[in-house]
């Protein structure tokens, strides 16, 4: 099983222990549907290498369709967000806010948000990284005015490398709710399963919620 390595959703602890709220959810789907589940984290550009090299039996989240594979139920909300310096008061409302901005993103960002986002940005202020730390030195250093990505991510490492308050977010994107997806439809179909029944007894609510270290 992959996992795209991005804390809350899917990281290891201090001890080196995985956890997160994709990794609680399909864990414990698939235990409990009788599977023995190992997990493995990666970027997410990696799981999905893998994962279409079918080295990996399944991978979440999984934004596109891939050939062979049969993808669960949407369950992963994520909601992308500009994330800007609370103490730059920048006044960022629509898309169109962040065209005179230098702008730093995940990796594949303009695939993902597509081409109204692509539109606004200037390609001599826009990055796209995988290195969460980095994008938010570049803020912290002045070398970027916003940072674009999933709005828990950013809010998580923001607490924990800076402390609270010290972002503010801009909800300028629609939420998206992805699958995860595996090459067997029994797979899909047990995890779907139990999936609902999590979402039933507010399982799923209830880890959303949850403190991350």
């Amino acid at each position: 099983m992959g996992l795209n390595f991005s804390a809350p959703w899917a990281y290891a602890d201090e001890q080196g222990s995985l956890q997160g709220i994709d990794h609680d959810i399909v864990y414990q789907a698939l235990s409990a549907a009788g599977y023995q589940v190992q997990i493995e984290l990666f970027s997410h550009e990696r799981m999905l290498q893998k994962f279409k090299q079918r080295e990996l039996d399944f991978a979440s989240p999984i934004a596109f369709d891939i050939p062979g594979a049969h993808k669960s139920l949407p369950y992963m909300e994520i909601q992308d967000v500009a994330a800007s310096l609370s103490s730059a008061g920048l006044a960022i409302e629509q898309l169109d806010d962040l065209s005179d901005k230098r702008v730093v993103a995940y990796q594949k960002a303009i695939d993902v948000l597509g081409q109204p986002f692509a539109n606004v940005l200037e390609s001599q202020n826009y990055l796209e990284m995988v290195d969460r730390d980095r994008q938010f030195d570049l803020l912290f250093s002045g070398k970027v005015d916003v940072v674009v990505g999933d709005r828990l991510v950013l809010e998580y490492y923001s607490r924990k490398m800076y402390g609270e308050g010290k972002i503010r977010i801009h909800p300028i994107f629609a939420s998206q709710v992805y699958p995860a997806a595996a090459w067997d439809p029994e797979i899909i179909k047990a995890f779907n399963q139990h999936l609902m029944r999590m979402q039933a007894r507010g399982d799923i609510k209830l880890l959303m919620h949850s403190p991350r270290p």
